[in-house]
């Protein structure tokens, strides 16, 4: 019920300052968020990456240096 509106809503942002937070309980949720929200936001010019511990911080360091609208993290 949260995913649309908040793609919808979101408007642009610059490189390391998302515009929208989802807080999820686990990373595999932040990933099943990711994975339904990130064809939608595309097709509407809207990024969407995970943040969520056990991975590269490198990676998400990088992620978040590049625009991303949404940021979904546990």
């Amino acid at each position: 019920p949260f995913g649309l509106p908040a793609i919808q809503t979101t408007q642009a942002s610059k490189p390391g300052h998302p515009t929208a937070l989802v807080l999820v309980p686990t990373r595999e949720l932040a990933k099943q968020v990711v994975d339904v929200l990130s064809p939608i936001g595309k097709q509407i010019g809207v990024r969407v990456a995970a943040f969520y511990g056990g991975t590269s911080m490198d990676r998400q360091i990088g992620n978040l240096s590049r625009r991303i609208e949404v940021a979904v993290a546990d």
